[in-house]
């Protein structure tokens, strides 16, 4: 259970000023070390019900493709598409990530789709270009 995760989704007007979660690797694991909340603390059970919860479960797999979403689409504008001269390089980065997401298990969203096809368009661009030199 990543309780950062799980109190964001119990509480998701409140950033993380709300509480501060700790981890001082003796073994026991990461807690809630600061509560800022009006709201009752909630206990180590409640988060454990929280989080094996199918509607954690699927809004924390939303949240996470979201993640992916822009950190592809930031990857794709600011790293390989300004600097990737050749279309096979591109290629394989571009397969690299779908492969990550299959392998996690992960859905691809309809905004990773759209990245995909700008991938592509760029793949396509920079195969032109390399059949020009």
């Amino acid at each position: 259970m990543h309780i950062p995760s799980v109190l964001a989704y119990m509480f998701p007007d409140v950033g993380r000023e709300g509480w501060k979660v700790q981890d001082d690797s003796n073994g026991k694991g990461p807690y809630i070390a600061e509560w800022n909340l009006t709201d009752p603390q909630p206990t180590v059970a409640e988060l454990q019900v929280i989080g094996d919860s199918p509607e954690f479960m699927a809004w924390d797999r939303l949240r996470l493709n979201a993640t992916i979403d822009r950190q592809t689409a930031a990857t794709i504008n600011k790293a390989i598409h300004p600097k990737v001269p050749t279309d096979e390089a591109l290629g394989t980065i571009r397969d690299m990530v779908v492969q990550i997401i299959n392998a996690i298990g992960l859905a691809p969203t309809a905004n990773f789709a759209r990245l995909n096809e700008i991938a592509i368009a760029a793949i396509k661009e920079a195969a032109a270009r390399k059949a020009k030199l």
